[in-house]
C-alpha cells in the first residue's frame, strides 16, 4: 500500500484513504 504525506501536518496517509475521501464528500452534493 502506498503512502502520502497530507500536506504539512506530517501524517502519511493512503492513497486509498485519500481516494475514498474524495469520492465521499463529491459523493454527498
Amino acid at each position: 500500500m502506498r503512502y502520502r504525506p497530507l500536506s504539512d501536518t506530517g501524517i502519511d496517509v493512503s492513497v486509498i484513504c485519500l481516494g475514498t475521501m474524495t469520492w465521499g464528500e463529491q459523493n454527498t452534493r
